[in-house]
């Protein structure tokens, strides 16, 4: 897609009859009072506009639909200030998370979630970035962690209280609905695929 060359536009090839200043390619309204017409808007730019748009749309996955007016808006991931609950698009990047996150439903859970959500990952800061939390027991309230609650529970990680040790998974339930406990990794070693016991760990 270009600037137009038409009839009247600011100067931008030799195709143009046109004023001589302005940004080339630019649309002009004329002026009655020298006779000058505004500019001829040629049919190739709407349909420029048209496929130009058609194939951010199809090429983000969705299916063209005359009845909807946000689909542009939803072929690309929108940059916000933190997780929204209500969904603007499919995949939105978090300013204060420093992630991106997919609307997804997962068990009872539906909103945002990060891809990596309940990763086991190894951290390389002096404090949890802001897209991680500590693994080491830590009580944490439901409402700021839903999604990593959600995941848990749905990949049968979710554990009673009296059940939950520490260099485990698991989770379990403090005030149930309210809060819950995370994991305790600490030293603990990853033993990926392997299903001999951990004798590793310090």
């Amino acid at each position: 897609m270009d600037r137009i060359i038409a009839p009247y536009t600011v100067t931008a090839g030799a195709a143009d009859v046109a004023p001589a200043t302005g940004t080339p390619g630019y649309a002009t309204d004329g002026n009655p009072a020298t006779n000058t017409p505004a500019t001829l808007w040629p049919s190739y730019q709407y349909n420029a506009i048209q496929e130009e748009i058609m194939a951010a749309i199809i090429g983000s996955g969705q299916t063209p639909d005359r009845t909807k007016n946000n689909l542009l808006m939803s072929a690309f991931p929108l940059v916000v200030p933190t997780t929204p609950t209500l969904k603007l698009t499919n995949t939105i990047f978090v300013e204060d998370k420093q992630c991106f996150m997919v609307w997804i439903t997962v068990g009872a859970y539906t909103g945002y979630m990060s891809p990596e959500c309940g990763m086991w990952m190894d951290g390389w800061t002096p404090n949890p970035l802001p897209f991680q939390v500590n693994a080491i027991g830590t009580t944490v309230n439901n409402a700021d962690y839903p999604a990593l609650y959600a995941r848990y529970v749905a990949s049968g990680l979710l554990v009673s209280s009296g059940s939950w040790v520490p260099g485990t998974l698991n989770i379990c339930d403090v005030v149930a609905g309210t809060t819950f406990k995370l994991p305790d990794l600490r030293n603990m070693h990853k033993r990926m695929t392997g299903t001999n016991a951990d004798t590793a760990n310090a």
